[in-house]
């Protein structure tokens, strides 16, 4: 009969599994928080309106007709970002 490896510490394999799993939840989990923080900080929130606008402003101004021919739907949103881009250049000339 073949003797099986039984731990020391006195867990259970199904003790031990729970453990890991609930390991890499926890990581899991901290990785989640720390994306979603920056959301939510103001902060954060400011710097990624006004690089999204100034990115659709150069865009724009690249390659206007990509932006002009989608006014509406998703990209549409972008067009928006990149007319409050302009405006913002005309008002600090």
């Amino acid at each position: 009969m073949a003797r099986t490896h039984m731990p020391t510490d006195g867990t259970s394999a199904k003790q031990r599994n729970t453990t890991q799993h609930d390991q890499r939840g926890a990581r899991i989990r901290a990785d989640i928080d720390s994306i979603m923080s920056a959301l939510f900080n103001l902060h954060s929130l400011v710097l990624v309106l006004l690089l999204l606008t100034c990115t659709s402003a150069y865009i724009h101004q690249i390659f206007p007709r990509i932006l002009d021919s989608n006014k509406d739907g998703p990209l549409g949103i972008l067009w928006k970002f990149a007319r409050i881009g302009e405006r913002m250049i005309l008002v600090s000339l």
